[in-house]
């Protein structure tokens, strides 16, 4: 480790390098930690909570869970043999994981709503933007497709959902 080899990966010195690789580290540990913390308080509010939940939404939620969990079998290298073996255990979990999702979407909803947080078009816009970004594709063209499969309602959501999440963790009180 030196500064020639520092200066190949893009780094001004090596101790330029140990400081990237630090900050590094540490927005991972605070990414990590909010993590935990964001668990504890959704785990804290499905327990807490029992509602109705529309079984329309919990059947579409759930045939989405299946095939994430389908998707995610063929990755790790299982064959379709395998996978239809163990269907009958995917779709419990499934339907285990979207009726938590579900309960958890309601509740940050009825969340969101009583705190008045709301969501900007800038917002959506900003989002749009890194979306593209990501993909390395313009962002009129990434708008355009959204727009056309009427995804900027699931763009505003998620965004929504995000800024509630953020504001329970801001208002929790961490022991």
């Amino acid at each position: 480790l030196n500064d020639g080899f520092a200066a190949a990966i893009g780094a001004e010195s090596v101790d330029a390098l140990k400081e990237k690789v630090r900050e590094q580290f540490e927005q991972q540990m605070e990414q990590s930690r909010n993590q935990m913390i964001d668990n504890q308080i959704l785990g804290f509010l499905n327990e807490d909570v029992d509602i109705e939940l529309p079984q329309h939404i919990v059947f579409n939620e759930t045939q989405r869970q299946v095939n994430q969990m389908v998707s995610r079998s063929y990755e790790q290298g299982m064959t379709e043999t395998d996978v239809e073996g163990s269907q009958e255990d995917l779709v419990k979990s499934a339907e285990t994981q979207a009726k938590n999702n579900v309960k958890t979407m309601f509740i940050l909803d009825e969340i969101a709503k009583k705190e008045g947080l709301t969501v900007a078009e800038e917002e959506v816009s900003q989002r749009i933007m890194m979306m593209a970004m990501q993909q390395q594709r313009p962002p009129k063209k990434v708008a355009r497709e959204l727009r056309d499969k009427n995804a900027f309602g699931e763009i505003r959501q998620d965004i929504l959902i995000s800024k509630t999440i953020e504001f329970l963790r801001s208002s929790a009180k961490i022991t």
